[in-house]
């Protein structure tokens, strides 16, 4: 097991919520847990890890109530409960895959028909669209909305195969974006992978472990800025080819769309950092981010958790 510091992840026992709980919900809770283990993968709380940083992220920026809000490679609607609890007025969703906008969208209107007696679900748009390649404004129901934020959530190493790819790609998050709103998201680390192609004693530079590895397909020495290919296989999730990401040529290109940096953190230094939060530290249990019972996390899951990083840009006012 693994915690947060040494070989143990493990947050202090007066972060570990309970008190607010009576003994039946607790018991209730506990013998849910120890049920579901026998069917939990091998990567069990580092999905939940992920989402959990997602939904911590996405709170940190809504700042108020309706919002409208791009989801950039939008999936299968991973995400709809979150901007449901953000109290957001509108979303446009976009993704290449058009199987997964039409499980996105069928999850958006199931969720609507649920919510019609309770709580009001968003309005929303969802589009199939190679958000590298197609600009996303000339299939907007409106191409003149604004949003306020824009999201690309573990997708961004995608879309640097190309200079133009990437260039369509930043357009697509930032053209429509309101001066103050906020391009938020996640993606890969790329100089934690690039230290740990260059640790490999595998002749390939592979890394890895039992549960995830990573095949340079570029030159370590000589790294190009577009088109650093890796092969990155993450068990029962990911199985593509993604592409390395220079941030500091990132912040370049976006300071080009009047975007400046206001948050850049491995999720290592962002799982420290919410814990001072007593909101972020109870969801990150409820959401079972870490065991409920140890408040720890396998060593490989978390190896593989500091292979990312969050981000936050705003649009300059002027």
């Amino acid at each position: 097991m693994a915690s947060t510091s040494g070989s143990k992840r493990k947050l202090p026992e007066d972060n570990l919520p309970g008190k607010e709980y009576n003994i039946p919900q607790v018991e209730k809770f506990v013998t849910s847990e120890k049920n579901a283990k026998k069917d939990k993968s091998r990567i069990f709380y580092l999905r939940n890890f992920n989402n959990w940083v997602k939904s911590v992220l996405i709170r940190m920026h809504i700042l108020q109530r309706d919002y409208t809000v791009l989801d950039m490679c939008c999936g299968k609607g991973g995400d709809l409960l979150k901007w449901k609890e953000g109290n957001i007025s509108y979303l446009v969703g976009a993704d290449i895959a058009a199987t997964s906008i039409e499980q996105c969208d069928t999850r958006y209107n199931s969720d609507r028909m649920r919510g019609r007696h309770r709580q009001p679900l968003f309005n929303a748009e969802f589009h199939t669209a190679d958000c590298t390649r197609v600009r996303l404004r000339d299939v907007y129901k409106n191409p003149y909305m604004r949003f306020n934020i824009a999201s690309c959530q573990f997708s961004l190493q995608y879309c640097f195969e190309s200079a133009a790819q990437a260039k369509m790609m930043l357009l697509n998050l930032c053209e429509n974006l309101r001066p103050g709103g906020f391009l938020i998201g996640t993606t890969i680390d790329s100089n934690e992978l690039v230290c740990r192609f260059r640790s490999s004693t595998e002749g390939d530079h592979m890394c890895g472990s039992s549960i995830y590895s990573a095949i340079p397909s570029f030159n370590i020495d000589d790294i190009p800025l577009f088109g650093a290919k890796y092969n990155f296989h993450l068990e029962g999730v990911v199985d593509v080819p993604e592409y390395l990401i220079h941030f500091l040529l990132l912040v370049r290109m976006l300071e080009e769309h009047n975007m400046e940096l206001v948050l850049k953190q491995d999720f290592h230094e962002f799982f420290h950092t919410r814990q001072q939060f007593v909101e972020d530290v109870d969801l990150l249990y409820r959401m079972q981010a870490l065991d409920r019972q140890t408040g720890e996390i396998s060593q490989e899951e978390w190896d593989v958790i500091g292979l990312y990083l969050v981000f936050a840009f705003r649009k300059r006012l002027q």
